[in-house]
């Protein structure tokens, strides 16, 4: 590996691991909000446990998408509005499919065929949505203009 090489990764390494961190901060706050929610509409309210999933996915990920767009990936921050909002939709699109997808399919299965409580296998869905969701974030929501140094 030449000196060039060396440098270049610790840099993509650098950046990305503080941005790693950030992302995790956001998820962790996005997991309260959506636990929260989901708790206040499921156990208060009184909502059907699907319902309340998905309007409490929905509320984190505007969250999410807003504290990442303005701290975890602030340096791809755009100007326009319009490619703010295209942005936002195909976060919505993408990432919000997949915790979708993720939290209600792990809450059904694990609720329904292995009597898991529900607040365990609503976080469990949480846990394997926010694993694709740094990829496609990263990759194809805040991607960089510019190319990765390596």
């Amino acid at each position: 590996m030449s000196e060039d090489t060396k440098i270049a990764s610790k840099i993509w390494f650098k950046q990305h691991s503080k941005r790693f961190f950030r992302f995790g901060i956001v998820g962790g706050i996005g997991v309260v909000v959506n636990m929260g929610f989901y708790a206040l509409l499921y156990d208060v309210v009184g909502l059907y446990d699907m319902l309340a999933g998905a309007i409490a996915i929905e509320l984190s990920i505007i969250n999410n998408f807003v504290l990442n767009e303005r701290w975890t990936f602030r340096d791809r921050a755009v100007k326009s509005w319009k490619v703010w909002f295209q942005r936002c939709f195909a976060f919505h699109l993408s990432s919000g499919l997949v915790a979708m997808l993720a939290q209600l399919l792990t809450l059904y299965i694990l609720t329904r065929s292995f009597h898991l409580w529900d607040k365990l296998a609503y976080l469990i869905g949480i846990i394997l949505g926010a694993l694709a969701n740094y990829f496609i974030c990263s990759k194809l929501i805040f991607r960089d203009s510019k190319p990765d140094p390596i």
